[in-house]
């Protein structure tokens, strides 16, 4: 009787270490499918912070094109502007030369020349 106890003792054994077998083997799978899933989450969050940081490196190239035109097109303003202030000068002394020379000439006749603008 001793050797059939020790059959089923045997047997019950195998048994036992084949289910835990089976038992770590799911785990095992489970978990290999948690890690492929965390690892394509990863990599769409990689994807995502290099789509951002592309986007923004474009966006401080375009800024700094940006930041150039608009200092070139203040400089050009600030030129016409100062041109502008002589050729406004220069227009106000040649009225006032006008109506000078409009006094002396007509000696009273007419008015002189007034700025409408």
């Amino acid at each position: 009787m001793s050797q059939k106890k020790e059959k089923f003792k045997v047997k019950e054994e195998a048994r036992l270490l084949r289910k835990k077998s089976n038992r770590i083997e799911e785990s095992r799978n489970k978990i290999k499918i948690k890690s492929r899933e965390k690892s394509k989450t990863i990599k769409a969050y990689q994807d995502r912070q290099q789509e951002l940081k592309d986007s923004r490196d474009d966006w401080k190239v375009k800024y700094k094109e940006q930041e150039k035109k608009n200092k070139e097109l203040t400089k050009k303003l600030k030129n016409l502007a100062s041109n502008l202030e002589i050729t406004e000068e220069e227009l106000q002394e040649i009225r006032d030369e006008f109506n000078e020379v409009k006094k002396k000439s007509h000696k009273g006749f007419g008015k002189p020349f007034q700025d409408t603008t």
